[in-house]
């Protein structure tokens, strides 16, 4: 059979057509889905990295308003201020809750689910700073995985030990100086891939 002047399309340049609108199809859906999963990957990691430095704006604010108070240990008169590697406990004019003097703590615990980042808050003046009891305010923030400190001697403290003082010195101690820290190092680490490096942000903040 023969077309008789019409300017119509076969079957076969119909298939062709409906082939090539298909893969065109394809391919810029495999574009869209691909820019949406980046945009969305972006703004987890944006979320992240946002909710990490707000974090680290209010340890910052709150160790600057550290109050130096004094508490005993071992019938030792020490300053009422805790940390290890990976927590810190110490009296500040600027909790979270809206009192005018509380006890904050920060830590990274591990549980059956992982690491998991908390703030708390407690009475002061408290007998048991060394062993709280229940905490007034807790939040959770499942968004950071780990958290680092690093502790420096104030100058008191290198002066006792014989040092010229000047620059804040390593290795501060809880439970054994009246002095708290002259500066505290903070590493904060989100989730997500890739190394911690990557995903954490860090700071020194002066006490």
């Amino acid at each position: 059979m023969t077309r008789h002047g019409g300017k119509g399309f076969t079957l076969i340049e119909v298939l062709v057509a409906l082939t090539i609108v298909a893969l065109s199809g394809a391919v810029v859906y495999g574009a869209l889905t691909t820019a949406f999963g980046s945009w969305s990957a972006g703004l987890v990691a944006g979320r992240r990295g946002q909710v990490a430095q707000i974090a680290l704006d209010r340890i910052s604010r709150q160790l600057k308003s550290t109050v130096p108070s004094t508490v005993k240990q071992n019938n030792r008169v020490v300053a009422a201020f805790d940390g290890d590697g990976d927590s810190v406990r110490f009296v500040t004019t600027a909790p979270a809750g809206g009192a005018p003097l509380a006890v904050v703590s920060y830590s990274v615990e591990s549980g059956s689910e992982g690491k998991r980042f908390v703030y708390r808050e407690y009475p002061w003046p408290d007998k048991d700073f060394w062993e709280p009891k229940e905490p007034w305010t807790e939040e959770e923030v499942p968004e950071i995985v780990d958290l680092a400190f690093v502790f420096r001697k104030a100058e008191s403290d290198l002066a006792a030990e014989g040092g010229a003082g000047g620059e804040p010195g390593e290795e501060w101690k809880a439970g054994q100086s009246r002095d708290v820290p002259a500066e505290v190092e903070i590493t904060i680490v989100v989730d997500g891939q890739g190394p911690p490096e990557d995903r954490s942000l860090k700071s020194i903040i002066p006490v």
